[in-house]
């Protein structure tokens, strides 16, 4: 395996039960690249976000006013208001990637981002205004939170 490779296994593995979720899209690519064995594993671990209401509004402002791109936005605002298929879950509290450009160029827009998804949100209704932004941030940043759990 990859160096990246072991990082997600290790995440997969590790990763308290019911807490990872991804998109339809990236579990589709699963489907298409993972042997049956390596997917049957992934999809035991991880369940389906599906975006709501308001996840296209906040998903056209980070590409409009911070320069994301199609993808990278479309997963930023699915972990803000996305949801899983039970309904129990609402919002990531973090977003992983190893898209390390990716997490520089939020960690840089941070504090302009931040404003403008409080004055979005405080202007919706119940559930939606309750939303929060996720930290970006890698999977080695992850795993040495659970390290210090």
């Amino acid at each position: 395996m990859t160096a990246e490779q072991q990082v997600a296994f290790a995440l997969l593995l590790n990763a308290p039960s019911g807490s990872l979720f991804a998109s339809q899209e990236a579990l589709n690519l699963a489907r298409t690249y993972a042997s049956p064995d390596l997917l049957a594993f992934v999809t035991q671990r991880v369940q389906v976000f599906a975006p709501k209401r308001y996840q296209r509004r906040w998903r056209s402002r980070l590409r409009q006013q911070f320069g994301f791109g199609r993808e990278d936005a479309h997963q930023v605002a699915l972990a803000s208001f996305g949801e899983d298929f039970t309904g129990a879950r609402f919002g990531v509290d973090y977003f992983v990637t190893f898209d390390l450009r990716f997490v520089q160029h939020f960690q840089t827009h941070h504090t302009d981002i931040a404003r403008s998804f409080q004055r979005m949100t405080c202007q919706l209704v119940m559930p939606y205004r309750d939303a929060e932004l996720p930290q970006v941030v890698t999977p080695h940043d992850v795993l040495s939170r659970f390290e210090r759990w």
